[in-house]
């Protein structure tokens, strides 16, 4: 018998039919959302690999190329993912040992379906945020540079094809307040983030946040017009938020994406 496991079984495993989880709702407790999941997945590092069958020729491993994780590595990020394992010794009638105690590490894989669930819905978000920026930016342009086609009549009879240039402003008597989109974006190791903000403000920060809300940077900003050079080489990869914060109030939130 293997501690705390109620069936161990070496070699491949064959079945028709589905499988169900216990999952329903009234057996749990501590019920969170997963946060940062974008992050946890790009901090895990997929392998191709064989097995050492030479070496542990009492353990029934697999033939051929593999894939997946390695435990060590993923400890370091989901410890709770993670098991050790001990294959008793074998031994026969007698009490002769057939094949030696083993000790390895396992994975449970099942636990990564929710976090690449949530990391997908994650860059869906991105995705989405990302395509109500470019949509605002195209509306900007057609509004601000235009045209309009037109047919006059030359006076012969026949008509040319003029183009009227049509421009739109907007008028106001408040000072601006201006936070663009970080460039460039996704990054790497810096990014710029340019803003405007009104001479009469009393004060004014810049506030960087996870997608879960915590407060990663708070950074003091004078008033007028500014840049704002970031740098996040130490910063794990993710989706990342920044927002204007002037005298007191959120006057702007964009999105910035940090690779590897």
């Amino acid at each position: 018998d293997t501690p705390g496991f109620a069936l161990v079984i070496e070699g491949d495993i064959t079945y028709s039919g589905t499988a169900y989880y216990v999952s329903d709702q009234q057996l749990k407790k501590n019920v969170e959302d997963i946060s940062n999941a974008t992050d946890i997945i790009s901090r895990l590092h997929p392998k191709e690999y064989e097995y050492k069958q030479e070496d542990y020729p009492y353990i029934k491993l697999p033939n051929g190329i593999q894939r997946g994780l390695l435990a060590q590595e993923v400890q370091q990020v989901l410890p709770d993912l993670v098991r050790d394992i001990t294959l008793p010794a074998k031994r026969d009638t007698s009490g002769k040992i057939l094949a030696p105690q083993a000790e390895f590490k396992g994975i449970n894989y099942e636990g990564f379906t929710p976090i690449i669930l949530k990391a997908l819905q994650e860059q869906q978000a991105m995705i989405d945020s990302l395509a109500r920026e470019l949509a605002e930016v195209k509306s900007r342009m057609n509004n601000c540079c235009g045209s309009e086609i037109q047919y006059r009549n030359n006076g012969t009879g026949e008509y040319t094809q003029e183009e009227t240039h049509q421009q739109s402003i907007k008028l106001s008597n408040h000072q601006q307040i201006l936070l663009n989109q970080n460039q460039p974006n996704p990054f790497a190791e810096s990014t710029v983030i340019d803003y405007i903000v009104p001479e009469n403000a009393a004060s004014a920060e810049m506030h960087f946040t996870t997608l879960s809300g915590f407060v990663i940077r708070t950074v003091a900003l004078q008033t007028g017009k500014g840049r704002l050079t970031v740098f996040a080489q130490d910063l794990s990869s993710g989706i990342y938020s920044y927002s204007l914060v002037v005298d007191g109030k959120v006057m702007e939130t964009k999105k910035m994406v940090k690779t590897r």
